[in-house]
């Protein structure tokens, strides 16, 4: 949580939304998670620093999930706070969702890797069906100097990544739409190896990588009938590491967890960065 987030809500705040016993679970460069009661309801309410966040591409990418979850088991439904998906609270924007009991995904285990590609596969079919919508390129590409052909883009979720999704009774559940927006579909696929491979590195388990990376591409072919061409998905890999290498030196134009790290995580950050382009050259 950066030291200058807004102050937190006080109980009448809270009260005025019919919400109570919000208990904190997380803290993050530009949003705070809460578990609480909602109209007797248990749900996670997230707040988002209004302040570096635009309200209405908010609204509209939280209307997104709300749509896909009516398609899409998988997507968690966001619950509406007096009516409506996003609320101003202080300085905070207001987003809930249902509270969820379960796992934290374990990339190690058997099937787990093939089950995320068939996923974000189902994801990215109702998403294609969706009419167009005013929202930017996600992030990594909006950076990059890469001329695209757009052609073929369609909506993204934007942040596939097993941080952004949970093991429940009734499978594997998926949340937080908060970086949709524009791209091929290879390049949500390449996002998410991107985080598996950065783990490895860091990590010093390159094998992690190698054995989820197969696995994820057949459960991907195997969830929308498409087999994905590896030389494209490996150059956005590549683009989403030149993006990461792009924010480090221009910090002003990075997203708020990469510009307010700490000088100490920059230097792991392009560590990573100078390895991967090695490699590649």
């Amino acid at each position: 949580m950066s030291t200058d987030s807004p102050p937190l809500p006080d109980h009448s705040e809270w009260a005025r939304f019919e919400i109570s016993h919000a208990v904190e679970l997380h803290a993050g460069k530009q949003s705070r998670v809460f578990r609480a009661e909602l109209d007797g309801i248990d749900v996670a309410v997230k707040l988002t620093d209004g302040r570096l966040t635009d309200r209405a591409l908010l609204q509209t990418r939280t209307a997104l999930a709300e749509a896909l979850a009516v398609d899409v088991a998988a997507v968690v439904r966001p619950q509406r706070i007096a009516g409506a998906l996003v609320q101003p609270i202080g300085d905070w924007l207001m987003t809930a969702t249902p509270f969820m009991t379960g796992d934290a995904v374990d990339l190690a285990r058997p099937g787990t890797s093939e089950l995320l590609g068939r996923t974000l596969a189902q994801v990215h079919g109702s998403m294609a069906l969706m009419p167009a919508q005013s929202l930017p390129p996600v992030a990594a590409l909006g950076d990059s100097a890469f001329d695209f052909d757009r052609s073929d883009w369609q909506l993204l979720h934007g942040d596939f990544n097993e941080q952004n999704m949970i093991v429940t009774t009734d499978g594997l559940r998926v949340f937080d739409f908060d970086d949709c927006g524009y791209g091929p579909i290879e390049f949500d696929v390449a996002n998410t190896l991107y985080m598996v491979l950065f783990d490895a590195d860091v990590h010093g388990r390159p094998d992690r990588y190698d054995a989820f990376r197969p696995a994820f591409l057949t459960g991907y072919a195997v969830g929308s009938g498409e087999q994905l061409d590896n030389e494209i998905v490996d150059d956005l890999v590549a683009v989403r590491v030149s993006a990461l290498g792009h924010w480090l030196d221009n910090l002003t134009t990075a997203p708020i967890g990469i510009r307010t790290a700490s000088g100490e995580w920059h230097q792991v950050l392009r560590t990573f960065v100078r390895s991967r382009q090695r490699l590649r050259d």
